[in-house]
């Protein structure tokens, strides 16, 4: 495969997003780079074309799913760390949770996670119609629908917070 001689920044610049993978980049056209002067053009031939876009979904998938599953552990802390005031406060120690203010955080985490659900979807529709038959990885349609449940139970955990809080 022939070798590109550019800096890294010129490089990205011509192929688009990208993901670490390895001890490289993979960029999203099946280019690839080590992050400095050794880059690769995406491969000519069909065949490699798609396993490189495969693997490149599947790690952007990867990627994005683990920052949905962080802003859920954060919405659940936040929860939890706010109805904590609330129970010092009934006690007499500590102020009340200013309400605006959780209401809005509760407002920002949420927008982030629907916006993370509105870039997994295509993602996630095209690595199912471009993936051959026999790799296709149930265990993660699994996991899919264990990350909708979950979602759904902080957006109930959410609503009964501002329902009972604010």
């Amino acid at each position: 495969m022939p070798k590109i001689l550019m800096t890294f920044e010129e490089f990205a610049a011509e192929h688009g997003d990208s993901i670490h993978i390895n001890e490289g980049v993979l960029f999203e056209d099946g280019a690839s780079s080590d992050g400095g002067f050794d880059h690769s053009p995406p491969p000519s031939s069909p065949e490699g074309l798609r396993a490189l876009r495969i693997l490149y979904l599947e790690k952007k998938i990867e990627f994005l799913e683990a920052q949905y599953d962080k802003l859920g552990r954060n919405i659940v802390s936040l929860s939890r760390d706010v109805q904590t005031q609330a129970n010092f406060h009934e006690m007499g120690v500590g102020p009340l949770p200013d309400s605006e203010e959780v209401l809005a955080a509760f407002k920002d985490l949420k927008k982030r996670r629907d916006t993370l659900d509105e870039i997994l979807e295509p993602l996630r529709k095209e690595l199912a119609e471009i993936r051959p038959p026999n790799l296709k990885q149930p265990k993660l349609d699994q996991l899919s629908q264990h990350r909708q449940g979950a979602s759904a139970f902080r957006d109930k955990l959410q609503k009964f917070f501002v329902d009972n809080f604010t």
